[in-house]
């Protein structure tokens, strides 16, 4: 179930907007104004995922009926919006769809989405990276941030095989998503599944999260952190461990889905930015029993050092 608090301070009574009775997950919300575009999976008894977004055009009082993101085949996955910065009336989404009917390495597409809400509510998608040799696909986690004058950064992560591996790719565009340029690898030191960005002082930000598998319980897990001057074509690594700690195969706080050696698990966090300032936030242990969110932040662009706070621990 998806529910949805709006307000400026303190938050008013709740709103359900996603479908009663199925697993809605993974949800994300952006805001341009008083309009809300809500995004998020939904999977039904038999384990079929759609992709569905909802709209508000009063700071989230009143929704229009929820709509499936278009797809032409079964399964949509992880959808992700941002505002458009140049068009209160605008915003901007990925998601990643999967064609099981398809040969391995041409299964996987991220779709680009542009919706518009003018007189009328239009979503037109298209196709930004797909699989298109047989040893490189886009697997996981697309993420998107937008600046200004049409500029838009695509993170996912990409299968590469063999060996079985996954590394963080960005894709760009600089005219609203017209056309696209891409892949370009962030750090080929590092395994990684799940990355985030975000855009400040005419900079992007990428963070990425891995897992070091030690030969001894508990191994290593990371967060790094990478900026680019360019619009998403070269990428300067921060740090590839801005966060770090160690984390034994018991740990579910801060990992999800398996864990295998060549496929690092997903390492939900997320990132925002303002000014130099950069703050991190992830889930892991506060105590043998206990996960917490905790936040690093940092007042200088990512460099130097960082401080690390729980949140209502």
């Amino acid at each position: 179930m998806i529910w949805i608090m709006l307000s400026d301070a303190p938050f008013l009574s709740e709103t359900q907007i996603g479908t009663p009775n199925y697993r809605n997950i993974e949800p994300h919300i952006a805001v341009n104004g008083n309009n809300v575009l809500v995004v998020w999976m939904r999977a039904d008894a038999s384990g079929n995922i759609k992709g569905y977004l909802r709209y508000s055009g009063d700071g989230g009082t009143t929704w229009e009926p929820a709509r499936q993101l278009p797809a032409s085949c079964n399964t949509v996955v992880d959808p992700f919006v941002r505002a458009d910065p140049d068009n209160p009336n605008g915003f901007y989404l990925v998601y990643l769809e999967i064609c099981p009917r398809l040969p391995r390495g041409h299964n996987y597409f991220v779709y680009f989405c542009k919706v518009s809400i003018d007189t009328v509510y239009t979503v037109r998608c298209d196709t930004v990276g797909y699989g298109l040799v047989d040893d490189t696909v886009p697997k996981d986690y697309p993420r998107l941030e937008v600046a200004p004058g049409g500029r838009i950064v695509v993170s996912v992560a990409h299968r590469y095989s063999p060996p079985d591996y996954y590394q963080i790719v960005v894709y760009r565009s600089t005219n609203g998503g017209r056309t696209w340029e891409g892949p370009f690898t962030v750090d080929p030191t590092r395994k990684a599944v799940a990355s985030y960005l975000a855009y400040t002082n005419g900079k992007f930000y990428l963070s990425y999260a891995s897992r070091k598998f030690l030969l001894s319980s508990p191994s290593r897990i990371t967060i790094g952190l990478a900026v680019s001057n360019d619009n998403g074509a070269t990428w300067n690594i921060i740090d590839p461990e801005v966060i770090w700690f160690l984390a034994d195969s018991t740990d579910k706080c801060a990992t999800r889905d398996r864990i295998i050696w060549e496929r690092p698990a997903k390492i939900i966090h997320t990132m925002i930015a303002k000014g130099d300032t950069i703050a991190i936030g992830y889930v892991r242990f506060n105590s043998l029993t206990t996960c917490n969110v905790r936040v690093a932040y940092n007042y200088s662009g990512g460099y130097g050092s960082w401080i690390g706070r729980w949140v209502d621990s």
